[in-house]
């Protein structure tokens, strides 16, 4: 059976460009796959701890039943169950949201999504596929900003062994330009970023 995990990093409740597009997606992955199955880890109305120098220390002690790494475990075990991730992410003063910084630092560990072979880094993390809906209020053209936080993401998986990552970006949101019907325009790229 089909898993996805699904991980929303906005604060927002209500008006959210990245949640509201996840959502779409969500309903056109469960058309695809009636059977499958979701799991919703919403860290921006629900944020982990940042990381601490407790876990990071237990990280390299190679024994995975200390109870400081409860959390981590779980959301290691979380990641590696589902082959298809989805990540909506906002900008935030042109970085990601604090609370999706904080999962990457529970989820990047030694022989749990990586792994060092000799001098070189090697993903664990294999056949799955991620996508990532980031919304951001800035829009100008050619922004360098906006490929510095796709490289940022992709980066991040592709560290995990999650090389075949798909994006939406949907920039300017904060100007008054933006498309009142905005959903329409994208509605037809999360299908695209389903067939692919």
């Amino acid at each position: 059976m089909k898993t996805l995990l699904r991980i929303d990093a906005s604060i927002r409740r209500q008006g959210s460009f990245s949640r509201t597009l996840g959502d779409a997606f969500v309903r056109a992955w469960k058309h695809r796959y009636p059977q499958g199955d979701i799991i919703h880890r919403d860290i921006g109305h629900e944020p982990l701890p940042h990381l601490s120098d407790e876990v990071a220390n237990a990280f390299y002690m190679e024994k995975r039943d200390m109870q400081v790494l409860t959390l981590s475990n779980h959301l290691c075990d979380e990641l590696k169950q589902a082959p298809e991730i989805l990540i909506t992410c906002p900008m935030y003063n042109f970085g990601i949201p604090s609370t999706l910084k904080a999962w990457f630092d529970l989820v990047v560990r030694a022989n749990e999504t990586f792994r060092r072979n000799g001098n070189q880094y090697e993903g664990l993390l294999h056949n799955k596929t991620g996508y990532v809906i980031i919304a951001m209020g800035d829009g100008r053209p050619g922004l360098r900003t906006t490929e510095n936080f796709e490289y940022y993401l992709t980066d991040m998986l592709a560290f995990m062994g999650i090389h075949d990552v798909r994006l939406i970006t949907v920039g300017g949101t904060a100007m008054r330009s933006f498309t009142d019907d905005w959903q329409t325009t994208y509605q037809q790229s999360i299908t695209q970023l389903l067939n692919n």
